[in-house]
């Protein structure tokens, strides 16, 4: 973890649109950084231009600076108004190259799927139930098969000590319990059935 100066909500608002303005720069981490940084020292309800400016940043050319954003928007402030995004950014097509892990065109996808199960976690929401099965059963990677897997635990509202680790290369036949599956695709079916 960086050390970074300690200043008010309203200089981390300032700093970032100053870095905003200038030209951007792929090989620089500043505009990552600052809205990072802002993510973590900025409460965004008692200071709602925070929240716009990061939600600018939501269509910026570079993926990473879209990665960042959604990352602050959901899972450091947990915005319930970025379900479609999440949405959008989960369809994004991955670069499928395990060279290429640390890509931000192959993380958006991962990073869009993970926050559907944070904004949904416990809800059962069928729809999103249905939409995370259909990732999971054809995922373009395995690491997207984890994540959609996680995900649908989190909408059932499976405790996280009880998702398969992170830290050990994801197999669906290993990994996966099926009576949790079920549970989901139950949801899922009757939810789909009411929508003919």
């Amino acid at each position: 973890m960086h050390k970074y100066e300690k200043k008010t909500p309203l200089e981390y608002i300032d700093d970032l649109i100053t870095i905003a303005e200038e030209p951007f720069d792929e090989k620089s981490r500043k505009l990552y950084r600052a809205i990072h940084v802002l993510g973590h020292e900025v409460n965004p309800d008692r200071y709602p231009l925070a929240k716009k400016l990061v939600e600018s940043f939501l269509t910026h050319p570079h993926p990473d600076i879209r990665y960042i954003s959604l990352m602050v928007l959901v899972l450091h402030w947990n915005c319930q108004d970025h379900l479609e995004t999440s949405v959008r950014f989960s369809q994004e097509s991955p670069i499928i190259d395990p060279d290429e892990f640390f890509n931000p065109d192959y993380q958006n996808p991962r990073l869009g799927v993970s926050c559907i199960g944070s904004l949904l976690r416990g809800t059962k929401n069928p729809q999103y139930l249905y939409y995370l099965l259909s990732i999971f059963r054809n995922p373009p990677s395995e690491d997207i098969a984890y994540v959609s897997y996680c995900s649908i635990l989190n909408l059932l509202g499976i405790p996280t000590n009880n998702h398969p680790s992170a830290a050990s290369v994801f197999n669906v036949e290993r990994d996966t319990n099926m009576q949790w599956l079920k549970d989901a695709e139950k949801i899922a079916v009757e939810w789909k059935k009411q929508q003919m």
